[in-house]
């Protein structure tokens, strides 16, 4: 392929991962209209989100395999296809059903094409350009981002909520034309099996995790149910690991994990998406819930993070590319560290110009973080695993962003309720009933209608009065165990990930 043509390639993908980020944060607002037009309620609807999710975690693993099995071009157009097809299935559902099953073939799409996006890079670039080149796939990731609200509220004001998933179709397919005509010959590893008990070991261990994830609030209603999802996830988990050990052709390769530097990428990157998605869920409860501002103005905001994220994601490829992995990703994550502290020390000013300012700090760590790790998988995947071992971090990532929204939510219902609590009891003891009339109302505050009747008036007064500054205290909580996991992100990282001499050398003996 002619090195003009496969940078025409790389912007074919990164219109392809910017369609999938914008599809899905798009899809977030259309979720009342969803449940109005389909007479669904939000609770099934909520699934549209969900069911993406859990078939992406799913299909991931097995993806990375089929592409070193198959070839990097014909798994990046059979995802793509997938994924333009189940969007013309989602826009068209006349039930929530429906609907949710073509979000399921989404995530199926979605979870063959990213692997596929690494691979690609990896043989159509140089070592040197490679940071570059995952620059340009992370402007499209950040712009997605950015762009999903506002183009989605557009798409929802003109032609309704299928048009969220009808403007995939027409971009999908060019990207899919520019891709096909990607002519390049591959030297396929037919002797990889897939071994279905090991796919379907891995399948119980994940969903498993992301239901118990996804559903914390009821562990206390559900105690027997949900200790058996949790002891089905660690024999599931711990018998995929034996088989492993067992088979000839495993579906993860064990040994890949005994090269620092490769670990090293993946422990990074589940602790940056953790992070990610902290910062995103926290900063979000602070804007809406503390300061109680407009949605167009929480989305101003997140706007220029957003942005910024992407551009300097694209910058730092190629700063990565001229001074190695380790200095993008540390000074990366130690801003974000710093932009951390800094919330929490500012927070309770509700200086809305400050928290911008910050804003900007973690758009430009993070961004650096995320070019830097991105490119590490390209540089310490052990030969003739690339497939796989993107699978492998891919699927921490989504890990870490699922482990980050429940343990973020969970920290700061659970401060702020301890908070709320305090200032209420110099003045009256709290009963069971109350503490959990308490605790719904922390939960759901910000809506029109609350309900403390278990309360009197007194104590209601107080309750209101002290609302803000309790959530601010969870809030805080939340960034703090934001901070701990960079922390633990940056020592990962420093001392896993060596020169890139030592890098390129290891992935060259690892095969």
């Amino acid at each position: 392929m002619s090195k003009n043509f496969r940078w025409i390639v790389l912007a074919a993908l990164s219109v392809i991962a910017f369609l999938i980020n914008m599809d899905y944060s798009a899809v977030n607002l259309a979720l009342i209209p969803m449940a109005a037009d389909l007479h669904a309620s939000l609770n099934t609807i909520q699934w549209t989100l969900g069911a993406y999710v859990l078939a992406w975690a799913v299909f991931v693993i097995p993806a990375g395999v089929f592409v070193d099995k198959y070839g990097k071009r014909n798994m990046c157009l059979l995802g793509i296809g997938i994924f333009v097809l189940a969007s013309l299935f989602a826009g068209i559902a006349s039930s929530a059903g429906a609907l949710i099953a073509s979000r399921v073939l989404q995530g199926i799409g979605g979870a063959i094409f990213i692997p596929t996006l690494y691979a690609l890079i990896y043989v159509n670039f140089e070592e040197y350009e490679r940071g570059k080149a995952m620059g340009m796939i992370s402007l499209g990731v950040g712009l997605g981002l950015a762009a999903g609200p506002f183009i989605g509220g557009i798409l929802l004001e003109w032609l309704g909520w299928p048009g969220i998933f009808f403007i995939n179709i027409p971009i999908g397919l060019a990207a899919l034309s520019v891709i096909y005509l990607n002519r390049m010959t591959e030297q396929l590893q037919t002797d990889i099996k897939i071994n279905k008990s090991s796919v379907a070991l891995l399948s119980v261990a994940i969903i498993s995790v992301l239901y118990l994830l996804g559903n914390w609030h009821a562990w206390s209603q559900q105690v027997t149910f949900s200790l058996g999802l949790v002891l089905v996830a660690f024999m599931s988990f711990f018998s995929f690991i034996f088989a492993q050990r067992k088979l000839a052709t495993p579906l993860i390769p064990l040994n890949i994990f005994t090269h620092a530097p490769f670990l090293g990428c993946i422990i990074g990157m589940l602790l940056e998406q953790f992070s990610f998605s902290a910062i995103l869920v926290t900063t979000g409860l602070y804007l809406q819930k503390v300061l109680q501002l407009p949605v167009l103005t929480s989305s101003m905001v997140y706007l220029a993070f957003t942005v910024i994220f992407g551009i300097i994601a694209a910058m730092g490829g190629s700063w990565v590319d001229r001074v190695g992995l380790k200095k993008p990703i540390i000074i990366g994550l130690l801003l974000t560290g710093l932009a951390a502290l800094l919330f929490i020390w500012l927070s309770s000013s509700n200086d809305l110009r400050a928290i911008c300012s910050i804003f900007i700090v973690f758009g430009i760590g993070l961004g650096l973080a995320f070019a830097g790790l991105n490119t590490a998988i390209l540089k310490t995947a052990p030969q003739g695993h690339i497939g796989i071992a993107t699978g492998v971090f891919l699927m921490f990532a989504l890990l870490g962003n699922a482990f980050s929204v429940t343990i973020t939510t969970m920290v700061y219902e659970k401060q702020s309720l301890v908070k709320l609590v305090e200032s209420v009891t110099p003045s009256a003891e709290i009963s069971v009933p109350q503490r959990s009339q308490l605790a719904t109302y922390v939960s759901n505050v910000g809506a029109k209608e609350y309900d403390l009747s278990a309360f009197t008036q007194p104590i209601q007064t107080t309750i209101l009065n002290e609302t803000p500054s309790a959530l601010n205290y969870g809030v805080n909580s939340a960034m703090f165990v934001n901070f701990v996991a960079l922390m633990l992100a940056t020592l990962a990282c420093g001392m896993l990930m060596r020169s890139q001499r030592e890098e390129k050398s290891v992935a060259e003996m690892a095969s």
